[in-house]
């Protein structure tokens, strides 16, 4: 009746044994895929800053080129007016509203 029972809990812990050596294969393996995953996380990370610092500069270069043509247009304006011998400070009339 010991030998039995000696043999149930044998296989028994056997059994333990061997989930318990699945677990830490699975642990193993889920430990390298998240290794994996933050060097991914890190590297999108850098490229999203990377393509953020390359919009900011776009938009800084582009707010730059549009106040320069404006003052060029402003400038361009100017001389008309005072080619055509009007004052570049005289104010305009107002629109007349369309009916």
């Amino acid at each position: 009746m010991y030998e039995n029972e000696f043999e149930a809990l044998t296989l028994k812990l056997e059994r333990a044994l061997e989930n318990v050596q699945g677990l830490v294969r699975d642990n193993d393996a889920l430990t390298l895929e998240r290794s994996s995953l933050r060097v991914e996380l890190i590297a999108a990370k850098a490229e999203a800053a990377e393509a953020n610092s390359r919009a900011s500069n776009i938009e800084i270069l582009s707010n730059w080129e549009l106040m320069a043509k404006n003052r060029h247009i402003s400038e361009l304006n100017a001389n008309i007016l005072a080619l055509q011998g009007k004052s570049v400070f005289q104010k305009s009339p107002d629109p007349t509203p369309l009916d």
